[in-house]
């Protein structure tokens, strides 16, 4: 009875055989892999968010002075 106990109990702290991964560890990375690709994702559209403002201010500065008078 001891040497089963024994056995079960290296078994359970040896290193896993070749081939075989820890579900744990792996749905751990994937949600970190996909977290990792909505921030990027987020990242991406604020950029986006940004340059199409800039590209609207500055349409609109450009309408603005080409409506005004060119003299004083």
């Amino acid at each position: 009875m001891v040497n089963v106990a024994r056995s079960n109990w290296c078994q359970e702290i040896a290193d896993p055989p070749a081939g075989v991964r820890d579900p744990r560890g792996i749905a751990t990375s994937r949600a970190a892999g996909m977290a990792s690709m909505r921030s990027w994702w987020a990242r991406a559209e604020v950029r986006q968010m940004v340059a199409s403002g800039r590209r609207t201010a500055a349409s609109t500065w450009s309408q603005s002075a080409a409506s005004m008078p060119a003299g004083r």
